[in-house]
């Protein structure tokens, strides 16, 4: 179709925006986006735990930590925070982390190491679903913009800021990889861990 060019504004002062069509792309891109959304809110509760330190941490912290973790492996997850998680309740979860999260509501702690390789693949859950929410964006924003609506109207990334604070990071990060070193973890595999996550030299 030939549409006219030119603003988006209608001749009587119309505002330049249909605020229906600005609801739909609305509700469309959140609709798209629910499964990103879930893991982004599920990774700032992880971040949020981690920002304590490992020595800080409680039993408590580590059931939390792995029930964030589960939600961002399945966002669709059934499992509750506090409930014992089943081969029903976490279908789309290993059963290994399965049993950590059972195992942790029994008391039974994480090791260092099982921490940080949870903290590292969230990380990467993370990063892979602000990807699809860019893919995503940039796939919508020629049709939002040829219909007079902005981008930005519609577009709220769930990761902004989740995914830029290194500094916040490493002060975790670090306190990660010295109780991995407490718990006679050789420094080669934590460096590299350490390396992977943070793009810095963990300091001996």
């Amino acid at each position: 179709g030939g549409g006219g060019g030119g603003a988006p504004a209608g001749p009587n002062g119309q505002p330049p925006i249909d605020t229906t069509e600005l609801m739909k792309w609305r509700s469309e891109f959140d609709r798209q986006t629910a499964p990103e959304r879930e893991i982004a809110a599920a990774y700032s509760r992880l971040q949020g735990i981690a920002q304590k330190g490992a020595k800080d941490m409680t039993a408590t912290d580590d059931v939390a930590l792995i029930f964030q973790y589960m939600k961002m492996l399945d966002p669709g997850s059934v499992v509750r925070e506090g409930e014992f998680a089943t081969a029903q309740n976490t279908a789309g979860i290993p059963t290994q982390i399965a049993n950590y999260y059972n195992r942790a509501l029994k008391g039974n702690r994480l090791s260092a190491q099982q921490r940080t390789e949870m903290f590292t693949t969230a990380q990467q859950i993370a990063q892979s679903a602000n990807e699809r929410v860019r893919t995503m964006v940039t796939r919508d924003v020629p049709a939002m913009t040829a219909r007079g609506i902005n981008p930005s109207e519609v577009v709220k990334s769930p990761f902004s800021g989740l995914l830029t604070g290194k500094d916040a990071n490493l002060q975790s990060e670090l306190a990660l990889a010295r109780e991995a070193l407490r718990d006679g973890e050789p420094y080669a595999v934590v460096a590299r861990t350490f390396r992977e996550r943070t793009g810095q030299e963990l300091p001996r």
